[in-house]
C-alpha cells in the first residue's frame, strides 16, 4: 500500500511543481498535462496492485473492425 501512495505524492509532487509555469503559459497545456498526470498515477496504482487491465490494442481492434469490414467490401 506505501507504493501507491508513493506514486501519488510523486504525481502530486511533479503537478505542483509543474503546473503553475503551465497555468501561467496556457490552461489547455496545463489541462492536458494534468489529464495525462492523472490517468498515468492511475494506472502505476494499478500495475501495483497487478491489477487484470485490458490490452489497448483490444480498443484499436473495436475501432477499426468497420473499417477492415467496409474495406474488404470494396476490394474484396
Amino acid at each position: 500500500m506505501w507504493k501507491i501512495w508513493a506514486v501519488l505524492a510523486i504525481a502530486a509532487i511533479a503537478g505542483v511543481i509543474e503546473m503553475p509555469s503551465l497555468v501561467r503559459r496556457s490552461a489547455k497545456e496545463a489541462a492536458v498535462y494534468g489529464i495525462m498526470l492523472s490517468i498515468g498515477a492511475v494506472l502505476s496504482a494499478a500495475a501495483i496492485q497487478m491489477a487484470d487491465l485490458p490490452s489497448p490494442l483490444n480498443v484499436l481492434a473495436y475501432v477499426f473492425k468497420p473499417v477492415n469490414v467496409w474495406l474488404g467490401k470494396v476490394f474484396g
